[in-house]
């Protein structure tokens, strides 16, 4: 049986000359193609998750800044309040808003949003004033 195969293939290879070489050939170079795509697209997924990461964390660290500057602002003067005004960190602006009276009386909302190419971040910090000595407590923080 395997004398039979040998003298098929020896007979093949004789008078095709090279067609499977060729054939062979073909096929590992569409292997290595087919490899060297998909490696091409995860490299790209890769790093579009990496600097996806990077704004955001970015975004979060901008309101995370803003919300402080608002508790800082409020720890020196317990009657700040704020419509908004942009605090800048780095190259990120950071919106920060502080409701006096908000959600209760004697409380004190703040609201800081910063983006970063697409990507927005929100931190909420809720403090209480104390009207006679005050000092200034955190009673909330969210981030989102």
């Amino acid at each position: 049986m395997i004398e039979l195969w040998w003298d098929m293939l020896s007979h093949y290879t004789r008078y095709s000359e090279g067609q499977g070489l060729l054939t062979v050939t073909l096929l590992v170079g569409l292997i290595v193609a087919a490899i060297a795509a998909t490696l091409a697209f995860l490299s790209g997924s890769l790093a579009n998750n990496g600097y996806a990461y990077k704004a955001s964390a970015q975004a979060g660290a901008a309101a995370t800044s803003g919300a402080e500057d608002a508790l800082l602002q409020i720890n020196r003067n317990a009657t700040f309040g704020s419509a908004g005004y942009s605090f800048a960190v780095g190259s990120s602006t950071a919106t920060v808003t502080a409701t006096r009276n908000s959600p209760s009386n004697g409380l004190t909302t703040i609201l800081s949003t910063a983006t970063v190419s697409g990507y927005t971040k929100t931190v909420q910090v809720v403090v209480s004033v104390n009207a006679t000595t005050s000092a200034v407590s955190v009673i909330s923080w969210q981030n989102t």
